[in-house]
């Protein structure tokens, strides 16, 4: 969510005309969240998630997978299916990527995917770095075919590519997504609880979906 209120409203070149004392007289108009449609690709426990937080800031959350989930479900968090992932691409004021890393989603954003998209949306990766053509991303930015990116993973991790870095369109974290008390500990409970589960049934319970 952050990553989507700091792209939607230009916070990076709001904190960079504040640093050298500009104040906001020179910020164009950025855009509010409220009324937005965000396309969520991958609808598993974190696009979930993030679903009920974009709800509470107005959006319309439409999601694609490869296997449609439950209609009770579509209605408990109040998500439509695009059908397609063109469709939601082509709808979309913002794309949040949570899917695994695998075969079928390596450069599943690529110029083509890109092109597809509005030319005022925002793209948000918090899955893996290398689900995003980088090189296509960048060029994209460059144009004008997208609007802004909000990332926290990158293809060739712990390197940032300065053309993404450096760009006043991308708001880039360096893949700070767990990495909070709260988080870490929870993720040492769960290698506990794995590893006291395994030691009982003869197969763990949470398996990473690419080491399956």
């Amino acid at each position: 969510m952050f990553l989507i209120l700091a792209s939607l409203r230009q916070f990076t070149v709001a904190i960079d005309h504040a640093q050298r004392g500009l104040f906001n007289s020179q910020l164009a108009l950025s855009n509010n969240p409220h009324g937005k449609t965000l396309g969520i690709v991958g609808l598993g426990g974190i696009g979930k998630a993030l679903a009920r937080k974009a709800k509470a800031f107005g959006m319309v959350v439409q999601y694609y997978n490869r296997t449609r989930i439950p209609l009770d479900q579509e209605v408990g968090f109040c998500v439509s299916y695009a059908g397609s992932l063109d469709a939601l691409l082509s709808s979309s004021d913002v794309v949040s990527l949570n899917v695994p890393l695998n075969s079928e989603t390596h450069h599943l954003i690529s110029e083509k995917a890109l092109s597809t998209m509005k030319s005022t949306a925002i793209l948000i990766n918090t899955a893996r770095g290398p689900i995003v053509d980088e090189i296509a991303l960048t060029d994209a930015l460059d144009r004008g075919v997208i609007a802004g990116v909000g990332l926290d993973v990158y293809e060739n991790e712990p390197n940032i590519p300065k053309t993404l870095l450096l760009n006043p369109r991308a708001v880039c974290l360096p893949h700070v997504g767990t990495v909070t008390v709260e988080t870490q500990k929870e993720m040492e409970a769960i290698c506990l609880e794995n590893l006291q589960y395994t030691i009982q049934h003869g197969a763990p319970p949470y398996v990473v979906p690419e080491q399956k």
